[in-house]
């Protein structure tokens, strides 16, 4: 063919190839191909439907001139005889090439074309005689001496047309052919035959379609889903069960621990502050501590962390076994190396090679939270009785005020209130009721404001001294904000101010109090974090005079205190230890006063009486 876009008559084209069939069946050769007809004009081939209804066969353009290429093909080529192995495996391979020379040519069997089974001519479209109304089909060619088989030849070429022209993954467009045996790698570029496509017998058997489940078989699966399904569903309805009774306990217990221990006035205005410092986190931590330092006991030792709320108005009873006094030194040593814990790095200021008074005993406690050491000793001729307290939490410095609420009008003495609230040391306070002047605090909440020419001590929620010079809070709003800000628990308003940041400040007026006279005296003072010493200058047996203020500031620095503040003095300077008195009291005799500060120990009774 000179040009692969030819056309030819099909009425002539069938008819030399019927003649060319008939030669073959009665044993003739032929003697040389059929002559290719002349192209037909155009317009005869386009404008007849006749001649494809007559010839009972059709076929579409594409299909139709693939079949009269490869039937050209073989009539210039003997085609060699091969199984579909030679097919190339790859839907993109190119085809297999072959040698078609005169000595490797096999011998040529020519193709039978029957058309006596072929289906009936189509119905042609009225408005477009090309269109036909069905699918066309394809014509079917036969093997000379059996008639029901396909040549070899006529399979061969159809897998090379197949390979030439791959068409989509037949196991993709119908996955039932994925489940037919024997579908090896091949089967996806040669597509099996599919019952009702082709005349029966034209093709190759398909193989029997694997039996389909009946709809018994199909339920079985689901019914197994869902009973699985339905297990899952139990056991996770179970297991989320179990996670809401945990997380209702667990509610129960934090809802319990919040109405205990925040603070009652969380609802007013200053209880909001109170509110926002509360740290729920480091209750939990302190908790699951000391959890832990029970479930391990001896197999590692781990500090317990204890606290005291706030707002209750007694502390932990301490433990009598852990009160003891002496007169040798080196028992306090003992007291302070079993305190080591506690002490950490920090250095006590309790001297051994002091000048303790004649007759006088030296007095301690020591648990896990708390360790306190009373002795009375001569500083420059002066009767000094001395009190250092390291503790563990800021909760441990405490206020105590007649009647336990702020009031004017009730005073107690010093040492029933010392034991009222389980101090283990305690020493007198501001005694505000004495004087309506200063700046008083109690539980975070402002209850004075009249600062006057007064110095302040606050002490804050984690046991640290705040000092305010006279004049530097100026009203009581800014005064409030101060509060909040710094987290104030109570304030003392007596002073002044003795040392401050290590640095002694020199006294020479102050609003009350006697400056340049000696008078018994009283002062607090912070030696590091949550160490602490208290001191009380005093007449005594043998001590006719006492200590002006600038006095008892050089004893304190003397110490190492690095802030202190005086307190009120005379008769109303107190030192008290497990409830007694360790210095000489004016005049023998105690008198009523409205406050006391005091340490007390963390630990609850309970667990000290283990």
């Amino acid at each position: 063919m000179s040009d692969k876009n030819d056309f030819f008559n099909l009425d002539d084209i069938l008819a030399d190839f019927s003649s060319y069939s008939n030669n073959i069946i009665n044993g003739e050769q032929p003697s040389q191909k059929p002559e290719t007809p002349a192209k037909p004009a155009a317009d005869s081939r386009r404008n007849s439907s006749s001649d494809f209804t007559a010839s009972g066969y059709s076929q579409d353009d594409i299909s139709f001139d693939s079949f009269l290429n490869s039937q050209q093909y073989k009539a210039d080529k003997s085609v060699p005889e091969f199984s579909f192995d030679t097919v190339p495996s790859g839907r993109n391979s190119a085809p297999a090439s072959f040698d078609f020379s005169q000595d490797n040519a096999p011998a040529f069997e020519s193709p039978v074309f029957d058309f006596s089974d072929a289906p009936a001519a189509r119905p042609v479209n009225a408005s477009n005689p090309r269109t036909p109304a069905q699918p066309p089909r394809r014509p079917v060619r036969r093997n000379a001496q059996n008639p029901n088989q396909r040549s070899a030849n006529a399979a061969s070429a159809d897998a090379t047309v197949r390979a030439e022209f791959p068409r989509r993954n037949d196991v993709q467009r119908n996955p039932r052919h994925a489940a037919m045996p024997n579908a090896g790698a091949d089967s996806t570029n040669v597509r099996p035959s599919q019952p009702g496509r082709y005349p029966q017998g034209q093709r190759h058997a398909a193989p029997a379609p694997a039996s389909r489940p009946s709809s018994h078989a199909k339920a079985a699966p689901a019914v197994s889903q869902a009973k699985a399904y339905a297990s899952s569903v139990i056991e996770n309805r179970g297991l989320l069960g179990i996670l809401g009774i945990v997380f209702s306990v667990i509610s129960i217990f934090v809802l319990s621990w919040v109405f205990v221990n925040v603070h009652p006035d969380s609802g007013t205005a200053v209880g909001n502050a109170l509110k926002s410092k509360v740290n729920m986190v480091e209750k939990f931590n302190n908790y699951a501590n000391n959890a832990a330092s029970d479930a391990l006991g001896e197999l590692a030792y781990i500090p317990k962390i204890y606290t005291i709320a706030e707002d209750v108005n007694v502390a932990p009873k301490p433990n009598p076994a852990n009160f003891g006094s002496t007169t040798d030194p080196q028992v306090i040593l003992k007291v302070i190396e079993d305190a080591s814990a506690l002490l950490g790095d920090q250095k006590v200021a309790f001297d051994p090679n002091a000048n303790f008074i004649p007759g006088s005993e030296i007095k301690y406690y020591r648990d896990d939270t708390i360790l306190a050491i009373a002795w009375k000793e001569d500083i420059s001729g002066k009767c000094c009785s001395c009190a250092e307290v390291k503790i563990a939490h800021g909760s441990q410095i405490r206020r105590k005020v007649a009647g336990d609420t702020y009031s004017v009008g009730k005073r107690y003495y010093a040492t029933d209130m010392a034991k009222e609230c389980n101090a283990v040391v305690a020493i007198n306070g501001d005694f505000y009721d004495f004087r309506p002047i200063g700046i008083t605090v109690f539980q975070r909440e402002l209850f004075r404001f009249n600062p006057g020419k007064l110095d302040s001590c606050h002490i804050t929620a984690n046991g640290d001294f705040l000092f305010t010079y006279a004049d530097e809070l100026t009203d009581e709003e800014s005064t409030r904000q101060f509060i909040k800000d710094n987290d104030i628990i109570f304030s003392l308003s007596f002073g002044p101010i003795l040392i401050d940041n290590g640095e002694l400040r020199p006294v020479t007026g102050y609003p009350i109090g006697e400056v340049n006279t000696t008078y018994s005296r009283s002062a607090i003072g912070l030696l590091d974090n949550l160490h602490y010493m208290m001191m009380t200058v005093n007449y005594d047996v043998g001590y006719t005079t006492a200590a002006t203020l600038n006095e008892i500031g050089g004893f304190m620095a003397g110490k190492g205190c690095q802030k202190a503040y005086a307190l009120d003095g005379g008769q109303t300077s107190v030192l008290m230890m497990n409830g007694e008195l360790v210095n000489h009291v004016d005049y023998g005799n105690e008198r009523t006063m409205s406050d006391i500060i005091y340490f007390a120990t963390a630990i609850p009774e309970e667990e000290a009486a283990k």
